[in-house]
């Protein structure tokens, strides 16, 4: 297709399967830091540093570790315990046992080889606040990443599935130790595969408008090649020891090696989000501001010298708590950014998402309510049967009305410009039909529709005779693109079988000379009168880049319905006044040929 905008085919197939799969995984994973329950599972009470694999870095007073004797500086022996890590301890994949087990952990200090007994705590190491902020990442995870997934159904393209593997994070919890060695060791493997975040480099490189120059393709891919980089530096020490059982002087790569592999992620998406808002213009960058401050935040709380460790060893856990809640505010900016500037629109499924709430909350109440009053008022059973039976009839004939008007309040409140674009469309159908003349209905269609919904281009064909039909008005259409379509084009022969709006991208046009871009027809609206079309209206995106969705489509029909019936009492007075013409022209004859009237 000659100047086609991009096409979004509807997700089907594998792809499908995989967004499911991949999103029901993702609500695992993030569920598992959700289901950990304090004082449910074993404690060893130390911590080890990554820069130092194994050598204890944090021993917690008072914790079993201190009680037990294990001291700063201390070096867990792999080697010696291998052998033991399904029964009792694996520390490279986080497999403990319950609180009160008896586990003995070989140790190197100095020269010597220890072995320490340690009975697990039931005391977390982690304190309060670090748990509540972890639950408040992870809840903000699961909605973005539902979010997600929804994009990807609406526009399934490269940005859209980059941002849904972004949201597909992994957690390594203690929840699955219960369930045994194999389970954890499984999820560890998992939590490997899911280091994402290479993935927000692709999204942010293309966003608002899914750019595809060559540039963002560099971005793309190294991202990929990060990605698999940072799958090995994540997977390699679960395989060498957990799995193969590698000499331990094998088995953790130098640190330097994933600090060098995280930083050039997160550097990257800085500047690939610092790039793509550089060359935005005008709207698209309002549009992307939310977002990109939001991909910043992230950035900035995954570099690790963002929040300086000056914290000392008495409170560990602070500058992560930090972080996380640096990250999960960069949810929430991203999540609003793309409904406020619909990167991809989502205001639809919101807005319905709303009133089914509410109308579901005023059912609920309403048998509340009179459950509550007959249990009181009459402590009668069988009233109470009765009473619920008709009220459940009563919702059900006013059901429709209710939703009509819960649905307008909550738009109105809400969805203020969905709810204006709404009504200034309703007032064009009902204005249109009071047209006198044809050019005033075309307006109607092409005009009212472009300014009320801010569309990017909007235009009007009709019959010019039994061949083809000739554009009569548009907006956003230059003048060397298509002024003509066939009487067998495609488009026309879909609208003319279907008598109702079609979606261009859910067939095969291959008209030339279209619009390019935003600009591109997406929608065509037949104009009915009498079930014959007398004029298609075809529409374009929104000027933000949101296609048009079903009840902005319904909203343009009505125009059209009403501007059909306008065409038809246009084309009916202008034949009045000819059949009046003609019959005033036939007696101006009849003068003429006798004129005194004696009909001879």
């Amino acid at each position: 297709m000659t100047g086609a905008a991009p096409r979004y085919k509807r997700l089907r197939g594998w792809g499908l399967l995989a967004l499911i799969a991949l999103t029901l995984l993702g609500i695992f994973e993030y569920s598992l830091g959700l289901l950990e329950q304090p004082g449910a599972y074993g404690h060893v009470g130390y911590l080890w540093d990554a820069s130092a694999p194994m050598v204890i870095s944090v021993v917690f007073p008072g914790r079993a570790a201190e009680r037990a004797g294990v001291r700063i500086g201390d070096r867990i022996d792999l080697d010696r315990l291998y052998s033991k890590r399904t029964t009792t301890y694996d520390p490279v994949i986080y497999y403990q046992l319950p609180p009160g087990a008896r586990v003995e952990i070989p140790f190197i200090r100095g020269t010597k080889r220890l072995t320490i007994a340690i009975t697990l705590g039931s005391a977390m190491s982690e304190p309060p606040y670090y748990l509540y902020t972890n639950d408040f990442n992870n809840v903000i995870s699961i909605m973005l990443l539902l979010l997600g997934a929804w994009i990807v159904i609406r526009r399934p393209t490269l940005m859209t599935w980059s941002l849904f593997a972004f949201c597909v994070g992994s957690s390594q919890s203690l929840v699955l130790s219960r369930f045994g060695y194999g389970a954890v060791l499984g999820n560890a493997l998992v939590s490997a595969l899911l280091q994402t975040g290479a993935f927000l480099i692709v999204f942010a490189s293309r966003v608002p408008n899914d750019g595809s120059s060559s540039w963002r393709r560099w971005f793309a891919a190294a991202a990929f090649a990060l990605y698999f980089l940072g799958v090995f530096v994540s997977g390699y020490s679960i395989v060498a020891w957990s799995i193969l059982g590698l000499p331990a002087q094998y088995v953790f790569p130098p640190s330097w090696i994933g600090v060098a592999v995280n930083d050039a992620v997160w550097i990257l998406v800085l500047i690939a989000v610092v790039a793509s808002y550089a060359v935005a213009r005008g709207q698209d960058r309002e549009r992307m501001r939310w977002v990109a401050l939001g991909i910043t935040m992230i950035a900035a709380s995954n570099v690790p010298s963002f929040v300086p460790a000056l914290l000392g060893p008495g409170i560990p856990f602070l500058e992560s708590s930090l972080a996380i809640i640096v990250g999960a505010i960069g949810l929430v900016a991203i999540a609003y950014g793309i409904v406020k500037g619909r990167i991809v629109d989502v205001t639809f499924v919101l807005s319905h998402a709303v009133v089914a709430a509410v109308l579901a909350g005023l059912i609920v109440a309403a048998f509340a309510v009179a459950d509550w009053g007959v249990s009181k008022l009459l402590a009668s059973t069988r009233l109470g049967i009765i009473t619920d039976i008709a009220l459940a009839i009563a919702i059900g004939f006013s059901f429709s009305g209710l939703h009509r008007r819960v649905d307008a309040i909550v738009d109105r409140m809400f969805f203020r410009k969905r709810y204006s674009a709404d009504q200034a469309l309703t007032q064009a159908a009902h204005a249109v039909l009071h047209a006198s003349s044809a050019d005033a209905i075309r307006e109607f269609l092409v005009d009212e529709p472009h300014a009320a919904l801010g569309l990017s281009s909007a235009a009007l064909f009709e019959p010019a005779d039994a061949r083809k039909w000739k554009r009569t008005r548009a907006i956003g259409w230059a003048d060397d693109t298509l002024q003509e379509l066939a009487a067998n084009d495609a488009l026309v022969l879909h609208v003319l079988a279907e008598q109702a709006p079609v979606k261009t991208m859910n067939m095969r046009w291959a008209a030339s000379s279209l619009p390019i871009g935003l600009a591109h027809p997406v929608v065509a609206v037949p104009v009915l009168a009498r079930r014959r079309v007398v004029a298609i209206a075809l529409y374009g995106q929104h000027a933000n880049g949101a296609d048009i969705d079903a009840d902005e489509i319904a909203a343009i029909q009505r125009v059209a319905d009403a501007a059909g019936a306008a065409f038809d009492h246009v084309e009916a007075e202008n034949l009045r006044r000819e059949n009046e013409a003609q019959a005033h022209r036939i007696e101006e004859l009849m003068q003429q040929l006798d004129p005194h009237g004696s009909g001879a």
